[in-house]
């Protein structure tokens, strides 16, 4: 699944739209973005990193319908969340002990992961996107495929198999 990160025209705000194979692609909410890391980015990095795949983004992928997600809910959507809601809390209860560990400057496993994806997110300019594939964290282009021209983030290799970095600023169209 890729996950295409865009950032508002004044750069205060982003969105993001999830692609699944062969599915429709889902829409996600509004957040804050500026020179931070949204939520939902770091989200989809500390799962990656830490496998937590009945989280957030791996009921994203099997179809799971969110009331914060853009889309009317349907029986198979709301089966998945009931299917996982307890990996679901302990996946955010995770998730923000990483976050909030890494922001105050202690040490986490996922540090330096969340290091290397800011460092892309602040490359992004207004109106652009930076597209992420899930679970592997490869940064990719336009086309979907791995942006091999600029070496690649240990960080971010860390995390999984054949995770290149991509440009600096990806767009992906939605």
């Amino acid at each position: 699944m890729l996950v295409t990160f865009t950032r508002d025209d004044k750069g205060r705000t982003c969105g993001w739209f999830a692609h699944r194979p062969g599915r429709v692609p889902v829409p996600g909410p509004a957040m804050a973005a500026g020179d931070d890391l949204p939520h939902d980015l770091a989200t989809l990095v500390a799962e990656a990193v830490l496998g937590l795949s009945d989280g957030f983004w791996g009921c994203v992928q099997r179809g799971a319908t969110f009331r914060s997600l853009r889309r009317r809910p349907t029986r198979q959507g709301r089966k998945v969340i009931r299917d996982h809601v307890a990996a679901l809390d302990a996946a955010e209860t995770a998730v923000n002990l990483h976050y909030w560990s890494w922001r105050a400057g202690r040490p986490t496993p996922v540090g330096e992961h969340f290091d290397a994806i800011l460092r892309h997110w602040r490359t992004v300019g207004n109106g652009a996107s930076l597209t992420v594939a899930w679970p592997t964290l490869r940064i990719v282009d336009t086309a979907g495929r791995a942006d091999l021209r600029h070496g690649s983030s240990p960080a971010l290799r860390k995390a999984g198999p054949g995770m290149p970095q991509g440009r600096k600023t990806t767009t992906a169209s939605g």
